[in-house]
């Protein structure tokens, strides 16, 4: 359940976002470049998890989570700073990096726990999650933005990155050996 909950709050995250900047872009009036800037997290996250297998084995799945979380909500609490599309693209570029690692950490993580012969339930259970947590996040943020603009929906993806830091310090309370990297 504990990865499960961490790809809810992770696809929150990402639904947030998306409907942040797109009510921030929108007041600058270029509503059109959303996608862009959402772009720039997508692409430091995808490089960011590729570097996850080159991370030293000593760094636990628990650990790296609570870590990369930690760094994720710091960055989130930074996403209310950019006032023009250049810094907060630089800002989503940045916001990125911890991104990919706790997806790649979290369905390592829901691997190993997963009972025996119940690999395919257990992503199954991750990937419905994090779906679900896409539209819970944009839902969100949304109504957020309708009522206090982007300021107000920039704090959805705020609160979903201390979810996500909480859940990976709950995880640092697994039995030992059940957040150690896989080999």
């Amino acid at each position: 359940m504990l990865p499960a909950a961490g790809m809810l709050a992770m696809g929150a995250f990402f639904g947030s976002t998306q409907a942040a900047l797109t009510a921030f872009a929108g007041e600058l009036g270029a509503a059109e470049t959303a996608g862009l800037l959402y772009a720039a997290l997508g692409l430091t996250s995808a490089v960011a998890a590729l570097s996850v297998a080159a991370w030293p084995a000593k760094f636990t799945l628990a650990a790296r989570w609570t870590a990369c979380a930690g760094a994720l909500t710091a960055l989130a609490f930074l996403m209310l700073v950019p006032h023009s599309l250049g810094a907060m693209a630089a800002m989503m570029l940045l916001v990125g990096v911890p991104v990919g690692p706790i997806m790649v950490t979290v369905y390592g993580l829901g691997g190993r726990l997963a009972p025996a012969g119940r690999m395919g339930t257990a992503m199954t259970a991750l990937a419905s999650g994090l779906v679900a947590g896409v539209a819970l996040g944009a839902g969100t943020a949304g109504v957020l933005a309708e009522g206090g603009g982007s300021p107000a929906a920039l704090a959805a993806p705020l609160v979903c990155a201390a979810a996500l830091a909480l859940l990976g310090a709950t995880s640092l309370l697994l039995p030992r050996g059940h957040a150690r990297p896989a080999a």
